[in-house]
Protein backbone atom coordinates (compact mmCIF):
# COMPACT_ATOMS: atom_id res chain seq x y z
CA UNK A 1 0.00 0.00 0.00
CA UNK A 2 1.37 3.39 -1.03
CA UNK A 3 1.95 6.07 1.59
CA UNK A 4 1.18 8.73 -1.02
CA UNK A 5 -2.36 10.07 -1.39
CA UNK A 6 -3.98 9.32 -4.76
CA UNK A 7 -3.91 13.02 -5.61
CA UNK A 8 -1.30 15.47 -4.41
CA UNK A 9 -2.66 19.05 -4.60
CA UNK A 10 0.81 20.61 -4.60
CA UNK A 11 1.86 18.59 -7.65
CA UNK A 12 2.10 21.22 -10.39
CA UNK A 13 2.40 18.54 -13.07
CA UNK A 14 -1.13 17.32 -12.33
CA UNK A 15 -3.34 16.63 -15.29
CA UNK A 16 -5.98 19.11 -16.40
CA UNK A 17 -8.58 16.89 -14.73
CA UNK A 18 -6.84 17.18 -11.37
CA UNK A 19 -6.27 20.92 -11.78
CA UNK A 20 -10.01 21.46 -12.15
CA UNK A 21 -10.41 19.84 -8.73
CA UNK A 22 -8.34 22.55 -7.02
CA UNK A 23 -10.02 25.64 -5.64
CA UNK A 24 -8.62 28.83 -7.17
CA UNK A 25 -6.54 31.25 -5.16
CA UNK A 26 -8.49 34.11 -3.57
CA UNK A 27 -8.23 37.59 -5.06
CA UNK A 28 -5.50 39.81 -3.68
CA UNK A 29 -8.07 41.98 -1.88
CA UNK A 30 -9.67 38.95 -0.18
CA UNK A 31 -6.27 37.54 0.70
CA UNK A 32 -5.39 40.83 2.46
CA UNK A 33 -8.68 40.67 4.36
CA UNK A 34 -8.18 37.03 5.38
CA UNK A 35 -4.65 37.69 6.56
CA UNK A 36 -5.66 40.76 8.56
CA UNK A 37 -3.37 43.12 6.75
CA UNK A 38 -3.39 46.88 7.23
CA UNK A 39 -6.78 48.48 6.54
CA UNK A 40 -8.52 45.09 6.63
CA UNK A 41 -11.93 44.75 8.22
CA UNK A 42 -10.73 42.27 10.82
CA UNK A 43 -7.76 44.43 11.84
CA UNK A 44 -9.97 47.50 12.30
CA UNK A 45 -12.37 45.35 14.27
CA UNK A 46 -9.63 43.97 16.52
CA UNK A 47 -7.38 46.97 17.01
CA UNK A 48 -9.65 49.99 16.59
CA UNK A 49 -12.88 48.35 17.81
CA UNK A 50 -14.40 49.83 14.68
CA UNK A 51 -17.20 48.27 12.60
CA UNK A 52 -17.54 49.85 9.18
CA UNK A 53 -20.78 48.69 7.50
CA UNK A 54 -19.55 49.46 3.96
CA UNK A 55 -16.37 47.49 4.65
CA UNK A 56 -18.40 44.59 6.07
CA UNK A 57 -20.49 44.48 2.89
CA UNK A 58 -17.37 44.68 0.71
CA UNK A 59 -15.82 41.78 2.66
CA UNK A 60 -18.97 39.66 2.28
CA UNK A 61 -19.06 40.40 -1.46
CA UNK A 62 -15.40 39.38 -1.82
CA UNK A 63 -16.11 36.19 0.11
CA UNK A 64 -19.20 35.47 -2.01
CA UNK A 65 -17.24 36.00 -5.25
CA UNK A 66 -14.44 33.73 -4.12
CA UNK A 67 -16.71 31.01 -2.78
CA UNK A 68 -18.81 31.13 -5.94
CA UNK A 69 -15.58 30.64 -7.94
CA UNK A 70 -14.87 27.42 -6.02
CA UNK A 71 -18.11 25.74 -7.14
CA UNK A 72 -17.25 22.40 -8.73
CA UNK A 73 -13.82 22.12 -7.13
CA UNK A 74 -13.01 19.26 -4.81
CA UNK A 75 -9.86 20.45 -3.03
CA UNK A 76 -9.70 23.56 -0.88
CA UNK A 77 -6.48 25.33 0.02
CA UNK A 78 -5.90 24.51 3.67
CA UNK A 79 -4.54 27.96 4.55
CA UNK A 80 -7.43 29.76 2.87
CA UNK A 81 -9.91 27.40 4.55
CA UNK A 82 -8.32 28.07 7.94
CA UNK A 83 -8.35 31.81 7.34
CA UNK A 84 -12.03 31.75 6.31
CA UNK A 85 -12.96 29.65 9.34
CA UNK A 86 -11.02 32.00 11.67
CA UNK A 87 -12.53 35.13 10.11
CA UNK A 88 -16.09 33.84 10.51
CA UNK A 89 -15.51 32.85 14.14
CA UNK A 90 -13.55 35.94 15.08
CA UNK A 91 -15.98 38.49 13.67
CA UNK A 92 -18.89 37.03 15.61
CA UNK A 93 -16.98 36.49 18.85
CA UNK A 94 -15.23 39.86 18.89
CA UNK A 95 -18.19 41.99 17.83
CA UNK A 96 -20.62 40.29 20.22
CA UNK A 97 -18.92 41.75 23.29
CA UNK A 98 -21.01 44.44 25.00
CA UNK A 99 -18.10 46.92 25.05
CA UNK A 100 -17.74 46.52 21.29
CA UNK A 101 -21.48 46.96 20.79
CA UNK A 102 -21.47 50.14 22.88
CA UNK A 103 -18.79 51.59 20.59
CA UNK A 104 -20.64 50.37 17.47
CA UNK A 105 -24.35 50.67 18.29
CA UNK A 106 -25.94 49.07 15.24
CA UNK A 107 -29.18 47.13 15.73
CA UNK A 108 -28.90 43.52 16.90
CA UNK A 109 -30.86 42.60 13.77
CA UNK A 110 -28.04 43.99 11.64
CA UNK A 111 -25.26 42.10 13.45
CA UNK A 112 -27.31 38.89 13.40
CA UNK A 113 -27.84 39.23 9.65
CA UNK A 114 -24.08 39.63 9.11
CA UNK A 115 -23.38 36.60 11.32
CA UNK A 116 -25.98 34.56 9.43
CA UNK A 117 -24.45 35.51 6.08
CA UNK A 118 -20.98 34.59 7.34
CA UNK A 119 -22.38 31.24 8.44
CA UNK A 120 -24.08 30.70 5.06
CA UNK A 121 -20.90 31.58 3.17
CA UNK A 122 -18.82 29.30 5.38
CA UNK A 123 -21.29 26.46 5.00
CA UNK A 124 -21.26 26.89 1.23
CA UNK A 125 -17.47 27.04 1.11
CA UNK A 126 -16.83 24.00 3.29
CA UNK A 127 -19.61 21.76 1.97
CA UNK A 128 -19.61 22.90 -1.65
CA UNK A 129 -23.40 23.25 -1.50
CA UNK A 130 -25.05 26.65 -1.49
CA UNK A 131 -27.84 26.60 1.10
CA UNK A 132 -29.95 28.78 -1.23
CA UNK A 133 -31.64 27.36 -4.32
CA UNK A 134 -30.19 30.26 -6.32
CA UNK A 135 -26.73 31.43 -5.25
CA UNK A 136 -27.57 34.94 -6.46
CA UNK A 137 -29.99 35.13 -3.52
CA UNK A 138 -26.98 35.18 -1.19
CA UNK A 139 -25.73 38.31 -2.96
CA UNK A 140 -29.17 39.89 -2.63
CA UNK A 141 -29.05 39.22 1.12
CA UNK A 142 -25.59 40.79 1.32
CA UNK A 143 -26.72 43.89 -0.55
CA UNK A 144 -29.76 44.19 1.73
CA UNK A 145 -27.32 45.03 4.55
CA UNK A 146 -26.78 48.42 2.98
CA UNK A 147 -30.14 49.49 4.41
CA UNK A 148 -28.46 49.57 7.84
CA UNK A 149 -25.64 51.94 6.85
CA UNK A 150 -25.73 55.02 9.02
CA UNK A 151 -28.66 53.67 11.06
CA UNK A 152 -27.94 53.52 14.77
Amino acid sequence: MSSQPPFEPSDHSASDDNESLLAPDPSESLRRELEGEEESFILKLRVDLCWEPDHAVALLIRMYSYIHSTVGTQVLHRKVAGDIWFLIQFIRNWSSHEAFRRANPYPDEYYNEVYELLHILGDWYFTGECPFTHPESVMEEIRSLQQFNGRV
